[in-house]
């Protein structure tokens, strides 16, 4: 029998979770098994290569070593850092195992974005993009950076195609026209990117990039950001993609 009891140190303000197994005709000396883990922290056990106890464990960790990536915050360069840092170690640890990147973005600095899908499209590992939530501006740009054939979004998830854009009113002249320039090369980059992966225009893909362009996931599907729709019914388990 297992069982799941919550204690609480009001007075230290610190929560555990005490979790024990027991089984009858065991020794005392090894009846019951203890462990803590901090309330409000996901944590899970693992067993670290050679060790001989398992663990807690964040669950993100727990899930990177499995190959699954998580953007869900505004990209800076703290997360596209250790993203690119993630993507490189299981690129030398299985350069053949595919790495999945579940997005839920709302935006974000270019320059990080770039540096994240530079590394996405350099690794050997195809990289499966996933959009749980919302995949705006430059989310919707890491999405549409995923291989081929493997990008995906959920039902209810929102793509959103918007233009960089910069706050010119804090820099002085000169510095301003130097940031116009890189936001000028930058605007080129990524429309080059979305007639690439997509088939679009040019001529329609700086149309579409010039004011905050909403999209449904069949409507990125048949723009060709997505490649795949992630369907839950009848199946509520088993996930049923919708291809072209």
């Amino acid at each position: 029998m297992h069982f799941v009891l919550l204690y609480g140190l009001s007075n230290l303000g610190i929560k555990y979770v005490i979790t024990f197994s027991h089984q009858s005709k065991m020794s005392e000396r090894n009846s019951s098994f203890l462990q803590f883990m901090p309330v409000g922290v996901p944590k899970v056990p693992f067993l670290i290569p050679k060790a001989k106890e398992a663990s807690w464990v964040d669950v993100y960790n727990r899930l990177y070593r499995q190959r699954f990536l998580f953007l869900g915050q505004e990209i800076d360069r703290v997360i596209s850092n250790q993203l690119v840092g993630l993507i490189v170690f299981l690129n030398i640890e299985n350069n053949k195992k595919d790495i999945f990147l579940y997005i839920n973005c709302p935006g974000g600095w270019i320059l990080p974005g770039f540096g994240l899908v530079g590394t996405m499209q350099t690794v050997q590992p195809d990289v499966n993009t996933i959009c749980l939530g919302v995949a705006v501006s430059i989310g919707s740009f890491i999405l549409l950076g995923g291989t081929t054939t493997k990008r995906l979004a959920f039902e209810h998830a929102k793509i959103m195609m918007y233009q960089p854009f910069s706050s010119f009113f804090k820099l002085a002249p000169i510095d301003g026209r130097l940031e116009l320039k890189l936001l000028r090369d930058a605007h080129q980059k990524i429309v080059r990117a979305y007639v690439r992966k997509t088939g679009q225009t040019p001529w329609a893909v700086s149309r579409d990039l010039k004011k905050p362009f909403f999209m449904t996931p069949e409507e990125a599907q048949k723009y060709g950001i997505v490649d795949a729709i992630a369907d839950f019914t009848p199946h509520p388990i088993r996930m049923i993609l919708t291809k072209k």
